[in-house]
């Protein structure tokens, strides 16, 4: 599978939007590789009960399991996912040792949470060689899907909220992401609200900053702009 980049240039003020090692320091990553364990969990649950559903896939639950225990998985910009000229959701390499996921971090924070059940479902089971280009065994595992959704006070992950703000300036005019200047202050103030708004509508429970972050970079869509992107991760507080 040919994976075509496009580059840019990043200088960065935070520890995990490199995306070292496996998937430490990466929150995106943490929250796939959380979903994913629930989801084994899950299959592992159900797998008496529908296994002619497991026999038509010609997988088991510990075929999952083990899927996860030597997986990489690491987020990227959108900028960086594209496959076949098309921006895509996530990129599976089954044939890479280890085997690696990339995650799209825009299309992600897009999702809720029941797409991000089936994003993760899907992945692993690329990797399984059980789909690639197609959501159908995905779909046909919805209930199972379904009892981790509707049985959200049993959930084995928290779900996490993001928000981002970019404030744009043309090259060489402002310092990268400058942590006095006001207008980072206000781009970070942005997406704490973005992040703290979504946690809040989707619980009752207090809310809490759980990452924030802001970095610079060079615009591709438009020639001698910059623009300091704020990020910031709201969980649920157990």
């Amino acid at each position: 599978m040919k994976l075509f980049l496009m580059p840019f240039l990043v200088l960065t003020l935070s520890a995990w939007a490199g995306n070292e090692g496996g998937h430490g320091g990466d929150p995106y990553a943490e929250e796939f590789m959380s979903i994913s364990e629930t989801l084994s969990s899950a299959l592992a649950e159900n797998e008496k009960d529908h296994n002619r559903l497991f026999e038509k896939w010609k997988i088991t639950s510990k075929d999952f399991s083990n899927a996860l225990q030597s997986l990489r998985v690491t987020s990227h910009d959108e900028t960086e996912m594209f496959l076949n000229g098309e921006e895509v959701d996530a990129i599976n390499f089954p044939n890479r040792i280890p085997q690696h996921i990339k995650i799209n971090r825009k299309r992600w924070r897009e999702f809720d949470i029941q797409a991000r059940l089936y994003l993760a479902l899907h992945e692993v089971f690329g990797i399984l060689g059980i789909e690639r280009d197609h959501y159908r065994a995905s779909l046909d595992f919805s209930s199972i899907i379904n009892t981790i959704t509707i049985r959200k006070s049993n959930l084995h992950f928290v779900q996490r909220f993001y928000g981002v703000c970019r404030k744009t300036y043309p090259l060489g005019t402002q310092p990268a992401c400058d942590v006095k200047s006001t207008e980072t202050s206000a781009t970070l103030a942005c997406a704490t609200k973005l992040a703290q708004d979504q946690c809040n509508s989707n619980s009752s429970n207090q809310c809490k900053n759980i990452s924030s972050y802001s970095e610079f970079k060079i615009s591709l869509k438009t020639l001698g702009l910059g623009y300091c992107e704020a990020e910031v991760i709201f969980e649920i507080k157990e």
